[in-house]
């Protein structure tokens, strides 16, 4: 029982200083994979693993951009049980995993670097490949969605409502997608 965990960043504008729009449900957050701050929402999302195919999606949530991906995240793992979650450094938190071994659920994350410390032991570096490995198949399932619905994209959005037509709706047409094309 695996399941993979990660988010995907909607940008209204790449402006997150001046920008203003849908401000009740977005704000300023940053996307470390781009390595630039924006104006927007987040699309959390737990997938099942299915081996070489794209995760099937089990749970998914909005949240404005600055909440933390843990912080989003908590309340779906929590329902989970006799679960493996896969995720990146993010969801590193060993409070967590004790509150979450109550369900027989554990949380597989990169090794993060200590402070001072310049690389990771050989173990340690193996572990961290084998996990972001595991962790592939959500990154494809994502850049899937984007370039079927392009959802990363709601820079025509001018407010809260359009927002969630916008992403509910790019939503329900990814998940008819993978239902009738699985």
């Amino acid at each position: 029982n695996v399941s993979l965990v990660d988010s995907l960043p909607i940008m209204l504008s790449k402006h997150p200083y001046t920008a203003k729009v849908a401000s009740e449900i977005a704000d300023k957050g940053y996307c470390d994979a781009k390595k630039q701050f924006y104006h927007g929402v987040k699309l959390h999302l737990i997938g099942k693993d299915r081996f070489e195919k794209i995760p099937k999606p089990n749970f998914f949530d909005f949240t404005p951009a600055s909440v933390n991906d843990l912080t989003a995240i908590k309340p779906m793992i929590c329902q989970l049980k006799n679960q493996i979650v896969v995720g990146d450094k993010a969801y590193s938190s060993e409070k967590f995993n004790q509150q979450l071994s109550k369900n027989n659920t554990v949380v597989l994350t990169p090794i993060k670097l200590k402070k001072r410390q310049q690389y990771l032991q050989s173990d340690d570096s193996l572990f961290s490949k084998y996990i972001s490995s595991v962790r592939q198949p959500i990154e494809s399932f994502f850049k899937w969605l984007i370039s079927k619905t392009d959802i990363q994209n709601a820079s025509k959005v001018r407010s809260a409502n359009a927002l969630w037509s916008h992403c509910l709706g790019r939503i329900t047409a990814a998940i008819c997608l993978f239902i009738f094309n699985p």
